[in-house]
């Protein structure tokens, strides 16, 4: 079985905005950072709700990338926009929560689990040999992330 490594402190990396912003923009945005970064997408889920306050827009997304046949990135974007009301024909205003959650999965491709003597050489491996491997990667993947995070906030504080 797989690995998972978090490498995001505590919840994750957020974003928390109140103000005007468009939404088409961030949107598109962050979807074209995860494409420009050759993350494979998949949104896990996209709904909408009314209440008396204004819009509510939930959305989820995986992303993943593999970096080599035994590591893989693993993206989670959760963007909750509460109270989201038009004020102009691009632009809304409202409160976004962000939230960005990362990992790296060792041996995605399950071949290391056929036998508990393979499953624990993976653990010699993964712990002894290649802790190295491991750490430079978990720092790429936090500056990616990083990036990400800045990229989104920079699109939220564009019209201020």
């Amino acid at each position: 079985m797989s690995k998972d490594m978090k490498v995001h402190l505590s919840q994750g990396y957020q974003i928390r905005e109140r103000g005007v912003f468009n939404l088409d923009k961030l949107y598109k945005d962050m979807y074209a950072w995860l494409a420009d970064n050759k993350y494979d997408f998949n949104e896990k889920l996209h709904q909408h709700k009314t209440s008396d306050r204004g819009k509510e827009i939930e959305f989820k997304w995986e992303a993943e990338r593999e970096v080599t046949d035994f590591i893989k990135y693993d993206i989670d974007v959760h963007v909750l926009l509460m109270d989201i009301n038009p004020v102009s024909e691009n632009l809304v205003a409202g409160f976004a929560k962000i939230t960005f959650t990362t990992k790296i999965v060792v041996d995605y491709k399950d071949q290391w689990v056929s036998s508990r003597f393979k499953n624990f050489l993976l653990n010699l491996y993964t712990k002894v040999f290649f802790k190295d491997t491991i750490s430079k990667n978990a720092k790429k993947l936090r500056d990616e992330v990083a990036d990400f995070h800045k990229t989104t906030k920079e699109i939220l504080d564009f019209y201020r």
